[in-house]
């Protein structure tokens, strides 16, 4: 489960702090800061230093031109083929990287995203069978990556849920 995986004792700011102040929380065990507001709900990450980021050897910085992500997601439909065109458009239309999507709908939901379960609402039963009939095979979203670097992008993937994350 998330829970347990996820650090419970970490340190937040709220987002009205003074840039004083959240510089002064800065140390060696903290170097990235959660801002959140007067709800909980986070608006900002304060970080320490605002170093570049390298993502397939593109640097990621305050200075560096747009990083635009194609989030192609289950826009395919289930369709290994319409997942090409649609990298194809991304790559036509100056996407600098592909993002999908990755589920094991037996680890994500109770019912094992079994979509006729009676004690799921209606929502829930109509998601499941979208997400039933419109994934792409492990092995077909790895073959997708694979035709990304194909076309010079970067493919991304969202796991939904810990399986995904570690396959």
């Amino acid at each position: 489960e998330v829970k347990n995986i996820i650090n419970t004792n970490f340190k937040y700011l709220y987002v009205t702090e003074s840039s004083k102040r959240i510089r002064s929380t800065f140390n060696n065990r903290i170097s990235i800061i959660p801002l959140i507001n007067e709800n909980g709900i986070l608006e900002a990450i304060a970080k320490e230093t605002s170093e570049e980021i390298l993502v397939e050897g593109i640097s990621l910085s305050q200075n560096s031109p747009a990083f635009v992500i194609a989030e192609i997601g289950n826009n395919h439909n289930g369709s290994f083929e319409l997942a090409k065109k649609l990298v194809r458009e991304a790559k036509l239309a100056g996407a600098d990287c592909a993002k999908f999507q990755m589920r094991n709908l037996d680890a994500l939901y109770r019912n094992s995203g079994n979509a006729n379960d009676a004690e799921e609402d209606l929502g829930s039963q109509y998601t499941l069978d979208l997400l039933n009939k419109f994934q792409l095979s492990d092995d077909e979203l790895f073959r997708i990556f694979d035709y990304c670097r194909e076309e010079s992008l970067i493919p991304l993937c969202t796991p939904w849920d810990e399986e995904s994350f570690l396959n």
